[in-house]
C-alpha cells in the first residue's frame, strides 16, 4: 500500500454540522477500498475494547449513525473524530506522513487547493492511520528525494523523518528507501499501490497499468506485484533504510 495522497477522492457532505466527515466517490473503487479498510479497523479496535456502538458513540461524542457510516466505509471521518477515537480506544494512531507535512505539501499545489480541499485530503490521509493496527505486514518504498526536500521548513521535515523512523520500527511495517543514485529503477513509470484483504480479494493501482485506474483483475494485479518485487530488490533493505533515514535526520 502506498501513501501517495491521491488514493482517496472525496466530496463535501451537505450537513456537516450533524455528520462531520466527507462522502466517498461511489465510482472510485480505490477510494472505496481504502475507506472500507479504515472503517473495518476502527470497528475491530472498538470491538476489541469491548464497546458497543451506542457506548462508543457516547464516549466519542458523535451520533451512532455516523459511527456506523464510518465503520462501514461510507464516510471519511474528520481528523477530530479520529483523534477522539484514538484516545478512547488507546490505538496510538500512526501515519507515514505527519499532518503538518501533508498540509505543507498540499498547500504548495498550483493551482492552489481551497482550504476546504486541503483539510479533506489531510483527513483522508490521517484516516489511514488505523491500518497500522493490523497484524499483517505493510510494505512501503520511498524515494530518497522525498526525504531530502524540506517542504514546509526544516522543522517540519525533521518531525517527518522522526515519524518515519518510529513507523519503520513497528513489527508490522517494512520501510525501504530507493536511493537517487540507482541506475536501474522498475518504478520510473509511477508508483504502485496494492491492498489485499482477508477474503483473498485485492485492488491495485499504478499510472503504468490501466491508465492509472484501480484494478482487481488477477493478471493486472500480478503485473503490479512483479514490478513491486523488482523495485524492492533494487531499493535499500529495511535495515539499511532505517540507517539511511537516521543519517538524514542527523543532517537536518
Amino acid at each position: 500500500m502506498s501513501v501517495n495522497g491521491e488514493a482517496v477522492r472525496v466530496g463535501p457532505v451537505t450537513d456537516q454540522a450533524d455528520e462531520p466527515g466527507w462522502e466517498v466517490d461511489p465510482d472510485d473503487d480505490w477510494a472505496l477500498a481504502v475507506v472500507a479498510t479504515v472503517g473495518r479497523q476502527l470497528r475491530l479496535r472498538r470491538e476489541a475494547a469491548g464497546l458497543r456502538v451506542p457506548e462508543f458513540a457516547v464516549a466519542v461524542g458523535y451520533g451512532e449513525d455516523l459511527v456506523y457510516k464510518i465503520e462501514s466505509g461510507k464516510r471519511i471521518p474528520r481528523p477530530e473524530y479520529l483523534d477522539t477515537a484514538d484516545d478512547v480506544l488507546g490505538a496510538g494512531g500512526r501515519l507515514l506522513q505527519t499532518p503538518e507535512y501533508a498540509r505543507a505539501l498540499l498547500s504548495m499545489r498550483r493551482p492552489a487547493y481551497s482550504a476546504e480541499e486541503v483539510e479533506r485530503f489531510i483527513a483522508a490521509r490521517v484516516a489511514r492511520r488505523s491500518v497500522f493496527d493490523r497484524d499483517p505486514a505493510l510494505g512501503f518504498i520511498l524515494e530518497e528525494w522525498t526525504l531530502r526536500r524540506p517542504l514546509g521548513g526544516r522543522e517540519v521535515l525533521r518531525a517527518q523523518l522522526e515519524h518515519l523512523l518510529a513507523v519503520a520500527r513497528l513489527p508490522t511495517v517494512e520501510l525501504q528507501v530507493m536511493p537517487m543514485d540507482r541506475q536501474e529503477h522498475a518504478g520510473v513509470d509511477g508508483g504502485i499501490a496494492v491492498l489485499k484483504f482477508a477474503d483473498g480479494t485485492a485492488v491495485g493501482r499504478s499510472p503504468a497499468v490501466a491508465g492509472g485506474r484501480a484494478v482487481s483483475d488477477l493478471r493486472q494485479l500480478r503485473i503490479l506485484e512483479l514490478r513491486y518485487g523488482i523495485i524492492r530488490a533494487q531499493a535499500l533493505t529495511p535495515r539499511e533504510s532505517i540507517a539511511f533515514v537516521e543519517d538524514l535526520l542527523g543532517e537536518t
